[in-house]
């Protein structure tokens, strides 16, 4: 596979994977339900030669109807209480990392709008994007940062894409460790999962051919 083939490759499987993880789409639920989008992330997984992992397994296992995904969703990410996991950058991060911040946060975890979010929210605007309606408090969502990687695979160097995974993509293994530790549905388990694979894998590579 020729560098272009592979970058399309990459920027393929990191939109499914930010496509997984959003909010589900009737769309989404079709393409589940027929086994459409299995059949397309296992192609894109082999044709980049990544394992394929024993949680994706579970992509068998998608909830029956479209409002039992959504609530497999709601449940991971967004009920107010009981266990779910926030797919934020910015809670996995102290808050600030500027030397002498006085904030009473500044070295603490667990709040939006971390210097980071404030990093790729104008990485963003370098390329031209808007952060969506409904992500203007959190421009470090996971599913957001992926997209910005397809991006990226597309049309950023490789150093670029390097950076990117190892300034705002490494805490992926602390979110797959709350999504096991809290129990949140299987499907988005897997899910998470799959994503800090793809990321450590993704970095390692890069990092060796640079």
């Amino acid at each position: 596979m020729n560098g272009s083939t592979a970058g399309r490759a990459r920027a393929t499987l990191y939109r499914l994977l930010a496509e997984f993880l959003a909010e589900p789409t009737e769309d989404l639920f079709r393409r589940l339900a027929r086994g459409e989008a299995q059949a397309e992330l296992h192609q894109v997984l082999t044709a980049l030669d990544l394992p394929q992992r024993p949680q994706m397994q579970v992509m068998a296992e998608v909830p029956d109807t479209p409002h039992a995904l959504w609530q497999a969703h709601w449940d991971a990410f967004s009920r107010p209480v009981g266990p779910r996991v926030v797919p934020v950058e910015s809670t996995y991060r102290r808050w600030s990392d500027e030397p002498g911040g006085n904030a009473p946060i500044a070295g603490s975890k667990g709040y939006l709008m971390s210097d980071h979010a404030l990093h790729v929210q104008e990485l963003y605007r370098l390329c031209g994007l808007q952060v969506p309606a409904g992500y203007e408090a959190m421009p470090d969502h996971l599913t957001l940062e992926l997209e910005f990687m397809a991006l990226l695979c597309e049309k950023g160097s490789p150093a670029d894409q390097l950076r990117f995974l190892q300034d705002h993509l490494d805490w992926l293994d602390g979110l797959a460790a709350d999504a096991r530790a809290h129990g949140i549905p299987l499907f988005y388990r897997a899910i998470i999962d799959l994503a800090a694979a793809v990321v450590r894998r993704d970095a390692d590579r890069l990092a060796a051919e640079g």
